[in-house]
């Protein structure tokens, strides 16, 4: 009966684990774009990052319940009184997490995901409340894996985090640099024909697809000579907090990316050559790419 139940319980914890990591992943992976995907990665990350908030707490708790399985007896209500104390207080942290969650899905995803997902918290808080109540009211112990939850779920989100953001990103940056190659290929193609670049792309229909869940679509911005193709780059919350990566192609090596349009319209461009709002920029290891850091 106790394996069954520790089998159940890693079964659990690995299921959220996996979930975890799709919902972490979902934007660097190769498939069609979903609007949804960095709003999603984001509010997953931040949940891993806030519910380190729980492991103080889970480690406490568990230390409990572990004495008490060693001690191989059921205890009675003064007992299970202390388990319902570290329940009372994971709830309360619980609840702390949550704000920071649904705040966090606001400014990934907008209003309507947020409020979505405060509504599935406050069912989780709801469901908390009534395992609370019966707690207090159960005459005897039984070992509770919540804490160990607590403990691994958002160790684990925070350590993917960690340990994928390098790779995920070269990954998904390299898959859809290579997937320019046609547009790439056909603008070359029209220069041949007509002797200069195309003035815009501008369409309805976007024929030429970065092949990135996180990546919606390549951008076109035509220059006295050459042009500008760019796309933004989907990035974790902790691989440099903040930044927004903007990954840039110009046959020329004449790479611009400008932080405020208004600077365009108002900036002399040899102005805008020596200052275009990035702090950061970095060669990529393809030929006429480069990616800049925008704050």
């Amino acid at each position: 009966m106790k394996n069954s139940r520790i089998l159940f319980h890693l079964a659990i914890t690995g299921g959220f684990a996996v979930l975890a990591a799709a919902g972490i992943l979902y934007p660097f992976l190769p498939g069609e774009y979903d609007p949804l995907a960095l709003g999603l990665s984001r509010t997953v990350q931040a949940a891993g990052l806030a519910g380190l908030l729980f492991v103080p707490t889970g480690a406490v708790w568990l230390v409990y319940e572990l004495q008490m399985l060693a001690n191989g007896r059921n205890e009675p209500a003064k007992q299970t009184a202390k388990g319902y104390y570290f329940a009372a207080a994971a709830a309360v942290s619980t609840l702390l997490v949550m704000v920071v969650i649904s705040i966090a899905a606001v400014i990934s995803a907008g209003f309507v995901f947020g409020l979505l997902i405060f509504a599935l918290c406050a069912f989780l808080i709801s469901r908390a409340i009534t395992g609370l109540k019966q707690m207090r009211t159960d005459d005897a112990w039984e070992f509770n894996a919540v804490p160990v939850y607590m403990i691994l779920l958002p160790v684990f989100a925070v350590l993917l985090q960690l340990t994928a953001a390098a790779s995920m990103t070269d990954f998904s940056r390299s898959r859809a640099i290579a997937n320019s190659a046609e547009l790439i290929r056909d603008l070359e193609a029209f220069y041949d024909a007509y002797g200069r670049y195309p003035r815009s792309l501008h369409a309805v229909w976007k024929d030429y697809s970065p092949g990135v869940i996180g990546v919606d679509q390549y951008h076109y911005a035509a220059g006295e000579e050459g042009y500008n193709l760019f796309f933004e780059q989907p990035r974790f919350l902790l691989d440099e907090l903040g930044v927004r990566e903007f990954v840039v192609y110009n046959p020329e090596n004449q790479q611009m990316m400008i932080s405020h349009d208004a600077w365009i319209l108002n900036v002399p461009p040899e102005e805008l050559d020596r200052a275009q709002g990035w702090y950061a920029v970095h060669d990529s290891t393809w030929p006429h790419w480069k990616y800049f850091w925008f704050d």
